[in-house]
């Protein structure tokens, strides 16, 4: 689906303030209650059990209970225990159950083989445990049924075959799986949170949109983006599980379009939703901070910014040690100035006389051991395009990307790309500078220096690593950032094509 991402974001936003007022709906209590669960495990030779919770992708532990004399091991909270989904393991091996304590039925029992499990797992007590199972036997039994189906279309795809009975027959079973979905949430008891499990993976419905094809796809997406968490219908004792967390990382990554600002919206979406339970706020915060200071997809660390500048700084995060804070806040800072559609910062570095240095490099006082050929400034420096290229002479992945980088120089001088390449040592490495840059025969681009960091270029360009890569237009505005030398043609090349195009429709 192809949006506009300011378009998209504005619609995407007013839509979400319009459904929020829904998403709290069915809210269920969490007030102190008293559980007992006794698990009698068949075939487990272990003298304990462990009771845990997942928080985001983490796993918790909440107890460990030992075998009593008649060889079952029963759970009793003193403390404030929060209704949700948990796990039962079993050491050694850590083998796990999963299980529900619904507020609703604090008093249960349940049986396991656990040679056989989840097959005849049984409970006493708890309607919500018996249907979660019910379902989960049912899958385990289907599910090897659409694995073959699903392997058959593959290889009849791959020998170039119809295709048509066996996606039939895909249709078919996975209509099937979803009646039975949809049969056990209209039978279930009113506060099972299976019936939320099962609701989390039913796909939105959509409203009836008016409109040009674009217009109707812009607003189905903007109507998923906003609703999405309206299926849960607020039962937030669904939100300690993994099964929340995937559906989680899906509609980040995949439901969201991945511009910075639709993804920021859909994360503040998600810490909007954990915020009254400390624990789970705190977990997916610092997750999408960590996530987000070193993004997989270019242009998203603007997202960190976002959240340390709206949940870090000049906020209580008492999880967080102050060091840990300080260096998120001061990473922060850094990134914030060479942001994809910032200014790159303005350096004063000088140009390289690497032929003159290596004649110098045995020079008696160590400052005359290199030479310089007059001042650079990366802000006067004229270029349609400018490349600035990063790199160490004991970098072993600089030295395979300087041939490339080569390569897209010469390829692309004529059409308005320079390339600058910086060499990061200061002035006692001079000399492996020049004699890389000789034996890579790096002449015709411009090689500069600062062999004092007087410009304090390492950090304002964030050089933690290397080789880095910066594009820059004619105005020096960042396009592209933290790309490898082996994209950098086919990334040059789109960029040049939306220009060009651009400019062709502002004539038009």
């Amino acid at each position: 689906m192809i949006l506009s991402s300011l378009k998209a974001t504005l619609l995407c936003a007013i839509l979400c303030i319009i459904s929020i007022t829904s998403v709290f709906a069915n809210e269920v209590e969490n007030d102190f209650v008293k559980y007992k669960a006794t698990f009698e495990l068949e075939n487990f030779t272990g003298d304990k059990v462990v009771l845990a919770h997942y928080i985001a992708d983490k796993i918790y532990v909440d107890d460990t209970i030992q075998i009593n004399k008649k060889g079952k091991f029963i759970f009793e909270n003193d403390a404030a225990f929060k209704a949700g989904m948990y796990l039962l393991v079993m050491p050694p091996e850590n083998n796990m159950l999963e299980l529900i304590f619904n507020e609703t039925e604090p008093k249960f029992e349940m049986k396991a083989n656990v040679i056989t499990a989840p097959n005849g797992v049984t409970f006493k007590g708890s309607k919500d445990n018996t249907m979660f199972y019910k379902y989960y036997q049912y899958m385990k039994k289907i599910n090897p049924e659409l694995d073959t189906l699903n392997k058959q279309l593959v290889s009849l795809k791959e020998e170039e075959k119809d295709t048509k009975k066996i996606e039939k027959q895909i249709t078919k079973l996975k209509e099937k799986i979803l009646d039975t979905k949809k049969e056990l949430i209209k039978n279930a008891p009113k506060n099972a949170i299976t019936k939320t499990f099962l609701a989390s993976q039913l796909e939105i419905e959509y409203p009836k949109f008016k409109g040009t094809p674009d217009e109707v796809n812009l607003k189905k997406y903007c109507h998923r983006v906003s609703n999405f968490y309206n299926k849960l219908n607020g039962d937030k004792r669904f939100y300690r599980s993994k099964m929340f967390s995937d559906m989680t990382n899906f509609y980040v990554d995949k439901v969201t379009t991945q511009n910075a600002d639709s993804v920021y919206q859909s994360v503040v979406r998600v810490l909007d939703l954990v915020e009254e339970d400390e624990k789970l706020y705190n977990s997916y915060l610092i997750r999408f901070i960590n996530k987000y200071v070193t993004p997989r997809i270019i242009g998203q660390d603007k997202i960190f910014v976002n959240l340390v500048d709206n949940y870090v700084i000049d906020k209580e995060v008492d999880f967080l040690k102050v060091e840990t804070k300080t260096k998120i806040i001061d990473q922060a800072n850094k990134t914030r100035n060479i942001l994809v559609g910032k200014i790159a910062p303005n350096i004063k570095m000088s140009k390289f006389d690497y032929e003159g240095t290596l004649l110098a490099k045995d020079n008696e006082d160590e400052y005359k051991r290199f030479k310089l050929d007059g001042p650079f400034e990366l802000h006067k420096f004229e270029s349609p395009y400018t490349v600035l290229f990063f790199w160490k002479p004991n970098c072993g992945h600089c030295t395979k990307a300087i041939p490339k980088m080569m390569d897209f120089h010469d390829k692309f001088k004529d059409k308005g790309v320079e390339v600058v390449s910086t060499c990061i040592k200061t002035y006692k490495d001079m000399p492996a500078c020049a004699q890389l840059i000789v034996d890579n025969k790096s002449f015709n681009w411009i090689n500069t220096v600062d062999p004092f960091y007087r410009s304090n270029f390492a950090v304002k360009y964030d050089l933690t690593k290397t080789p880095k890569i910066y594009i820059l237009d004619n105005k020096k505005e960042i396009l592209i950032k933290n790309i490898g030398a082996e994209q950098i043609e086919r990334i040059m090349e789109q960029l040049i094509k939306q220009a060009d195009e651009k400019e062709q429709d502002e004539k038009n």
